[in-house]
């Protein structure tokens, strides 16, 4: 079972990793603690959705909570799979202002969602601690999402977390070196934590 959960926390790092390839192209730095910050966000809200979706099969049948897990983490993986098309789409009503938020921090979660480069709000080519939580929770949705789904599924919730806080930490400092010697990802990776999660929710439908 540790493989599933080692796969997840691939999958749930994909956006961290993408990111810091960008900053390290970009030159904005992301140092210690912002990067520990980054991460541990995004292990914490795993961990509290694995939790909570590990408490509901208690009252669900094992077989029905196969199936939902699966198909969550099925429709997600299909979702990451398009997630380049979902962001051009979301640029283009937020540009011609058919998507707007008055509340500030909703719009900026937003905007960093679209464009992380959003996430260096005073231009100092720096990422505060501040500024790495929001970015975090920006890229949080996964992990809630994946955590919803792979729950029902049984995972050991402290494991996936762990995993996906080393897995967090080697992939901005990795990313952050890469962006910085290559320059910009030319190509989208989101199609490999789509790919991540079709796998494991096809493993739990055929379980």
């Amino acid at each position: 079972m540790w493989v599933h959960e080692l796969i997840l926390a691939v999958a749930v790092c994909v956006d961290f990793l993408v990111v810091a390839i960008s900053y390290g192209a970009r030159g904005i730095r992301l140092s210690a603690l912002p990067s520990v910050i980054l991460s541990a966000v995004g292990a914490a809200v795993l961990f509290l959705s694995l939790l909570c979706s590990a408490q509901l099969t208690e009252y669900i049948a094992p077989s029905v909570c196969r199936i939902l897990g699966g198909g969550v983490l099925c429709a997600l993986g299909v979702t990451n799979l398009f997630q380049t098309a979902i962001k051009a789409m979301l640029r283009r009503a937020q540009g011609n202002r058919h998507l707007h938020f008055s509340c500030g921090r909703l719009n900026f979660v937003l905007s960093v969602f679209l464009d992380e480069s959003c996430a260096d709000e005073d231009a100092s080519e720096s990422i505060s601690c501040k500024e790495a939580f929001w970015l975090s929770v920006a890229f949080s949705a996964d992990s809630l999402a994946c955590g919803l789904g792979a729950g029902l599924q049984g995972l050991n919730c402290a494991r996936a977390a762990i995993f996906c806080f080393v897995f967090g930490l080697l992939a901005v400092f990795a990313g952050t070196a890469i962006g910085a010697r290559l320059g910009n990802l030319k190509h989208d990776l989101s199609w490999l934590s789509g790919l991540c999660l079709l796998l494991i929710g096809a493993v739990g439908l055929a379980a």
